[in-house]
């Protein structure tokens, strides 16, 4: 297997959600089975929210885990608020309602590393 790298990059970005959010893939074009077989849902990837967006509230039928990287702003999980900053992991179990908030005052993006695990 080739060395694959990747880096934030904002030519790169495409919308999600709605168009609430932007994301973008951790290795571009990989195909996750690469990795490991049938381990990913979607191919991981940074998910990113300048100053004043907020990613729409949704669910998956698949647990999914965020590893903020940059940035510091709010999440609600299951109807629960709680701050969220770099250097913080959140685990959503599926089916879980959530949404992330990069509020108003913010001065750098909101910037996670988003991850979709196959059940």
């Amino acid at each position: 297997m080739e060395v694959q790298m990747g880096r934030l990059d904002r030519t790169q970005f495409s919308t999600a959600h709605e168009d609430t959010m932007y994301v973008q893939p951790l290795f571009g074009d990989l195909d996750p089975a690469v990795i490991r077989e049938d381990t990913f849902e979607y191919p991981p990837c940074w998910g990113i929210l300048d100053p004043g967006m907020t990613m729409e509230k949704h669910r998956h039928p698949i647990p999914e885990f965020y590893v903020f990287t940059q940035g510091a702003g709010e999440m609600t999980l299951g109807g629960r608020k709680f701050a969220v900053a770099a250097g913080m992991a959140v685990n959503i179990p599926r089916d879980m309602e959530h949404e992330v908030t990069n509020g108003d005052g913010a001065v750098e993006p909101l910037v996670w590393v988003s991850i979709g695990l196959r059940e």
